[in-house]
């Protein structure tokens, strides 16, 4: 999905609700989203029994267009997420 040292929007979610060929359903708070396989990354935390969820920046699309990037009336994300270099290449 991603080349070496490339970054990545990374998300802390709650579960992988379903998994088909093309798609996954995340579910992050009392939302859920569907995303498909082929542009994301999931593994689960080393402490916790949550997910992370990696999107590689290129796909920022993505991102605004199923809501995740999205802002609250008062101008703040309604998403935590950080913008981080690629697990992956580390």
């Amino acid at each position: 999905m991603t080349e070496k040292h490339e970054m990545v929007y990374m998300f802390d979610i709650c579960e992988v609700v379903r998994k088909t060929e093309k798609a996954t359903l995340i579910r992050i708070d009392d939302e859920t989203f569907w995303l498909p396989s082929s542009k994301i990354m999931i593994g689960k935390t080393k402490n916790s029994n949550r997910y992370r969820l990696a999107v590689d920046v290129k796909n920022r699309w993505l991102l605004d267009n199923v809501g995740l990037l999205n802002k609250a009336h008062n101008g703040h994300d309604i998403y935590n997420y950080a913008i981080v270099e690629n697990p992956k290449n580390k």
